[in-house]
């Protein structure tokens, strides 16, 4: 009897225990590290980014990209990236697709890894955004990346222009 009850008494303290390891608070690395980061996975090239004020003691950098589609402003700020985009074509499927792909390249950048799960993840956040009720008309998801949250918002602006952007930052 003594026995059971010392074995219940380990496997409550370690299932407690474990509330405490998930939860650990992951840090981004530095904004300078994120860089290097974006290099090595082939998002961006070190010199495409562009030192931005300091804001708490941290370097912002920004970057901005454009295509046929969307026209996208990528910011590495203090305890957080992300990346905005805007688009006049008015095609859901081609924006969203585009915009997914982009925000996907922004957690493979942060997170310096390039996973099919963590794609999965960046999709169906789209997927639930699109399909969540709008508030403000702006429709969201967050999901947990790697330790790290990811937020999706989309919605229109104005009555000609979609914008999409995604953010990971800090738990």
């Amino acid at each position: 009897m003594k026995l059971i009850g010392n074995l219940l008494c380990v496997v409550f303290l370690v299932w407690v225990a474990s509330f405490f390891v998930k939860s650990e608070k992951r840090h981004l690395p530095s904004n300078e590290v994120l860089i290097s980061q974006f290099d090595k996975m082939g998002v961006f090239d070190k010199g495409d980014w562009e030192k931005g004020n300091v804001v708490d003691g941290v370097q912002v950098y920004t970057a901005s990209t454009s295509d046929n589609i969307l026209k996208s402003s990528w910011l590495l700020g203090v305890r957080q990236a992300g990346v905005i985009s805007i688009s006049d074509i008015n095609d859901p499927a081609f924006e969203g697709v585009s915009a997914l792909g982009l925000c996907y390249k922004l957690v493979k950048g942060v997170i310096a890894r390039d996973k099919k799960e963590d794609f999965e993840i960046v999709a169906n956040a789209f997927k639930w955004a699109a399909s969540s009720k709008p508030v403000d008309n702006t429709y969201r998801d967050t999901e947990i990346i790697d330790g790290y949250k990811f937020e999706v918002q989309m919605g229109r602006v104005g009555s000609n222009l979609s914008s999409y952007a995604c953010s990971i930052k800090e738990k």
